[in-house]
């Protein structure tokens, strides 16, 4: 279900590129399989896109992508054995 969802929206991407909500979408769908590194990248892009545009309420959005990235970051962080920590 989630590979599925994830390929839609890269199909949406191709076409839409500057579309930040479908970069936070694909995100949190690599996310729930676990796929953090293309997550945190998605988020980051989301978070380009929002900074980059003139649209009303980006601060709500921007928020969102930026809460999303950091849990992302914070589950990679959680599963590192190498840190000293």
């Amino acid at each position: 279900m989630h590979e599925k969802s994830i390929e839609c929206y890269t199909k949406y991407i191709s076409k839409n590129p500057n579309k930040y909500f479908a970069f936070n979408n694909r995100g949190l769908q690599f996310e729930k399989i676990g796929q953090y590194e293309n997550a945190i990248s998605d988020f980051k892009k989301s978070i380009e896109l929002i900074a980059s545009s003139k649209e009303n309420d980006n601060e709500e959005r921007l928020n969102r992508s930026k809460r999303n990235l950091l849990r992302v970051e914070s589950i990679l962080i959680s599963q590192n054995d190498d840190l000293p920590f």
